[in-house]
């Protein structure tokens, strides 16, 4: 028998999807796990729908609570969960058959604080109809150094991310040993990225995993990735601020080139993705600037491999070259235009 798992599924305003993701868990064969349903104010018949479920299941523990958003709710699932390891499931997803057959295999006899396993990306346009569909393999491999995280922390066109929670299986302990939490900091998207760097700067027991676990579909309509989001520079920021303090604390110079580039690239795609406000921008990009220039980049080559658009790289290697040698002009610049292409 597989070791207990908690199952986490943070709720707002689902009564459309519910039933159909809790009875796809319901259905698994493997049934040494617990259920836990976190209602975050929903104003639909969410409710109604989990306490249906609550009633008739004694493994499904049902807490509401006030609008707090995705992160807190979350927190109210770890600090509830009593598995051994834990997993996150979105309340418009549903997952397979064997789901907890693939998990038991994953982690027998194992004494990872993180498996990160195969996934299936899929976007569904408002009409119902799939409009991007991949299949992220993974190899099999243990993950045991710095340079094998980096190159999962900063690899830009997302195959080796483990920046999506719901294909990762986490150790409980771990996360409570640590004090692993979500930040409530943000408040539409980021909040996952945030999480995975805290716990793959904490633990060097790192498992991959070729099985696809989880098809993660997002709904254009309602992702709370795709709304807009009027804090995307101040929220991109603050992630870079964190991976610059993560590799700063951990003695990882040799990497601030790949870091760098990294940081450059996600901030020209949230300024595409930002509102056109001028004053936005210009107390991001100074707060951008002095970042990227806190260290030196002196003694680091690029060397995690780069798979993206041939043009757009070669801007960011221009953007790059300009912040290396602290040309703020021609950095802003250059900055600006994309902002507004």
């Amino acid at each position: 028998m597989m070791s207990k798992l908690s199952i986490i599924i943070p709720i707002y305003n689902g009564e459309k999807y519910l039933v159909k993701t809790i009875t796809s868990i319901l259905k698994q064969n493997n049934g040494n796990f617990e259920l836990i349903l976190i209602n975050d104010g929903s104003v639909d018949n969410s409710n109604i729908i989990c306490c249906e479920f609550d009633k008739k299941y004694d493994f499904i523990k049902y807490y509401t609570q006030s609008n707090k958003g995705i992160c807190a709710t979350r927190n109210v699932g770890l600090k509830l969960a009593e598995g051994e390891y834990i997993v996150f499931v979105d309340q418009d997803d549903s997952i397979p058959d064997n789901y907890l057959d693939i998990i038991d295999r994953l982690i027998k006899d194992n004494e990872c604080d993180l498996i990160i396993a195969s996934k299936i990306y899929s976007e569904i346009d408002r009409f119902g109809k799939i409009i991007n569909y991949r299949i992220l393999q993974y190899p099999d491999c243990c993950i045991r150094d710095w340079k094998q995280k980096i190159e999962i922390l900063l690899n830009t066109n997302n195959d080796m991310s483990s920046f999506h929670i719901w294909n990762c299986i986490y150790k409980l302990s771990f996360l409570k040993s640590k004090d692993v939490e979500f930040d409530t900091y943000f408040k539409k998207g980021y909040e996952d990225i945030f999480f995975n760097i805290e716990v793959l700067s904490m633990t060097n027991k790192i498992k991959m995993s070729s099985e696809i676990l989880y098809e993660y579909k997002r709904n254009i309509a309602t992702s709370t990735s795709k709304q807009i989001n009027d804090n995307i520079l101040f929220d991109n920021i603050y992630i870079i601020k964190k991976m610059y303090h993560v590799f700063t604390t951990n003695g990882l110079n040799n990497y601030n080139s790949d870091l760098l580039f990294y940081a450059t690239r996600t901030w020209l795609s949230s300024l595409r993705l930002s509102r056109n406000n001028h004053n936005n921008y210009n107390d991001a990009f100074n707060k951008f600037w002095n970042i990227v220039t806190s260290v030196s980049y002196e003694n680091s080559n690029q060397t995690i491999p780069i798979h993206i658009n041939y043009l757009y790289d070669k801007y960011i290697r221009l953007i790059v070259f300009f912040i290396i040698r602290k040309r703020k002009n021609c950095v802003n610049i250059l900055a600006y235009i994309y902002y507004h292409l």
